[in-house]
């Protein structure tokens, strides 16, 4: 995954399964903070490896019917990789705030 770094713009590879960590720009060294805000992910590969390396849970809302949906939104959280839980329709975020809790 690439992420830019916010001080000087560089590009960053960083392995999907240390998209929650902190880590430092490779050109800046300025900190790299934890992904906090939705990935548009559009490869079943990238999808797969994203959600299956990480360490926390992942909160899914889909578009396909890879994973059942027949209605959207309609959301996952997934742990290691595995449906811990599924709901379609609108939700509060703090209701979804609780299922990655």
């Amino acid at each position: 995954m690439i992420r830019k770094c916010s001080a000087c713009g560089a590009a960053n590879r960083v392995p999907a399964k240390h998209l929650a960590d902190k880590g430092r720009c490779g050109s800046c060294k300025a900190v790299l903070s934890p992904l906090s805000e939705p990935l548009d992910i559009a490869s079943a590969m990238e999808f797969d490896e994203v959600v299956g390396g990480a360490r926390v849970p992942v909160l899914v809302d889909f578009r396909a019917a890879r994973f059942g949906v027949r209605s959207i939104p309609n959301f996952v959280v997934l742990r290691e990789g595995q449906v811990s839980m599924q709901q379609a329709g609108l939700v509060p975020r703090a209701v979804m705030r609780s299922w990655v809790s």
